[in-house]
């Protein structure tokens, strides 16, 4: 990740980092400029951010109404604008306009949002965004392939999705070379995967670029990806309670989920 964004308790946004991100600071920013201190992201809203996800070198929030904004490097449709165009400050993602969420991550060059209905809706590099075709989605689209299911929450990796149920199962989808999926191969992944969990509960989840986290009800933390195909953890010697497990960074070039 190249840029970091902070919600304050006013409600406003602010950013730090590299500009090839596009900070939301405009654009008079020269490219690859650093940008050491947070700086207000001009907006033309007057509604609070409740949540923030910042991508490889793009960004999605969600306003206290559950309205889905992003901005940044537009490339492979992970704007969701229906346009490859970077965009410089951020803009109401019109596509889905009537759709209120309540989460959104952002991954290497796809993102992913769960509605205040627990469906699912992904944007970006084809083989990310688990619409079973591999194609590039320049805007939101739901993920039928899931079914019924109620989601609570999800997370974006370097090239992987993951989203967790109202029931602690955990669907997962995209690239899969580092066994970052946990279905047991190595094999990518176009349609969503339920994994096998042994029946353990999960309630949160964390993608790195090549790796993946679970946190379980029961206080176990569960890993896999970049070092072995299926989850380990389960009979971890030292259990991590559930929400200290909340916010688990990714690695060093992963993203925070929370």
């Amino acid at each position: 990740v190249q840029h970091t964004m902070v919600v304050a308790e006013d409600g406003r946004l602010w950013s730090c980092g590299s500009t090839d991100a596009f900070l939301g600071h405009g654009l008079t920013a020269k490219p690859g400029a650093l940008v050491f201190t947070p700086k207000p992201v001009a907006t033309n809203f007057d509604t609070r951010v409740a949540y923030v996800s910042a991508g490889w070198c793009h960004t999605a929030f969600l306003t206290d109404l559950g309205q889905l904004f992003t901005f940044g490097v537009g490339a492979d449709g992970r704007l969701g604008h229906g346009t490859m165009d970077d965009v410089a400050i951020p803009a109401c993602v019109e596509a889905c306009q009537d759709v209120t969420f309540r989460h959104v991550a952002c991954g290497g060059a796809h993102s992913v949002a769960v509605s205040a209905e627990g469906e699912v809706y992904t944007w970006g590099k084809g083989i990310s965004v688990g619409h079973g075709d591999g194609e590039d989605c320049l805007r939101p689209q739901k993920v039928n392939e899931l079914g019924p299911l109620m989601v609570d929450v999800c997370a974006a990796g370097g090239g992987h999705c993951a989203v967790v149920t109202d029931e602690g199962d955990v669907y997962m989808w995209g690239t899969g070379a580092q066994g970052q999926l946990g279905t047991g191969t190595r094999k990518d992944e176009l349609s969503p995967v339920g994994l096998e969990l042994y029946g353990v509960a999960i309630c949160r989840v964390a993608l790195g670029a090549f790796h993946s986290l679970l946190a379980a009800k029961t206080g176990d933390l569960i890993t896999f990806g970049a070092g072995g195909p299926t989850p380990q953890g389960l009979d971890a010697e030292s259990d991590v309670d559930a929400q200290d497990a909340i916010g688990i960074a990714g690695g060093e070039r992963g993203r925070l989920c929370q």
